[in-house]
Parts: C-alpha cells; structure tokens; sequence
C-alpha cells in the first residue's frame, strides 16, 4: 500500500506545479491567473493575459518586468516632479529575450516597452528588460513632440474677462 502511494505521488505532485499560471499565461478570467486573487486577468489583451496590477520595482514574480504605461498624457513633455501620471498604470509583464518566448500564435512578440509606441517605463533596477507585448504599427508613428500640445499650453485664464477687465472704468 505504500508503495502505491509513494509511486501516486511521484506522478501527481510534479503535475500540480506545471499547472500554476505564470505572468503572461493567457486565460479567460483572474481566476484562470490564480486561485488566491493576487493576479488577474487583463482581458483587453489578445487571449488574456495573466499579470499583477500595481506591482512595484523588482516587485513581479516568474520573472516578469514591472512596467508603467501612460506616464504622460500624449503630447506634454514629462513634468519634473518624478510623480506618476494620472493617466498611468502598473503592471507586471512576462520578461523575454526572443519572440519565441512570447505567445508568438497569439500575436505577442519581444519587445522594449520603454520605446515608441509604448514610451513606458521600467521599474525594475535592470531597465534593459524586453516584456512580450503586442506590438503595434510603427509605420509612420508619430514622435511625442510632434502631437499638438495644446492642452499642456498655459495660457493665462479666460482672456475676454481679463481685457475687459482692462477696460472697465471702475464705475
């Protein structure tokens, strides 16, 4: 009877470990990422993607890169203030070095999301990580500095009210 056990074991707890999702894994649902919530599943991309929102430097597991996307608003020139955008978020994503590591048949590839179009930013202390990542059409990308950026312009407030302001005789 031991013997029956002992073998049971060798041939199904080396199975449980190969089934734990990894960042980058697709899926369906967080559930799919993991049975104890700390992952989700981000369904925006192609066939799911298992990652951890939020994630902070050297915070990722299964070797995965932190990344925040969207740390500026397209078109303003970053601000001095070392913050994180409004418009930003977090999030682990599966460290590659080839296309081959990456859900290639899912239209994932190796890339650098520190680049157009991404223009993301890595913060793990290794900032030379390449993360799969659909990529985009870098055909004819435009540059951050050729957006219109009127929208990070100061202008001085309500200019009518300020010349008539001006013109107002106080009476």
């Amino acid at each position: 009877m031991s013997r029956v056990v002992f073998l049971w074991g060798l041939l199904v707890v080396p199975t449980l470990g190969g089934c734990t999702p990894a960042i980058g894994d697709s899926c369906n649902q967080s559930s799919d990422c993991s049975s104890q919530g700390n992952r989700v599943c981000d369904t925006a991309q192609p066939d799911g993607y298992c990652t951890i929102l939020g994630c902070t430097g050297n915070g990722c597991p299964d070797n995965a890169a932190c990344v925040m996307f969207g740390t500026s608003v397209s078109g303003c020139a970053a601000n001095d203030y070392d913050t994180p955008s409004r418009v930003s978020f977090v999030l682990c994503m599966k460290h590659c070095s080839k296309d081959s590591d990456c859900r290639q048949d899912e239209g994932y590839a190796c890339r650098n999301p520190r680049g157009l179009p991404w223009d993301a930013v890595i913060l793990d202390d290794n900032q030379s990580q390449d993360v799969c990542i659909v990529p985009t059409p870098s055909v004819d990308a435009p540059s951050p500095a050729s957006f219109d950026a009127a929208v990070c312009t100061p202008t001085a407030p309500f200019p009518d009210a300020v010349a008539a302001d001006a013109s107002d005789d106080g009476g």
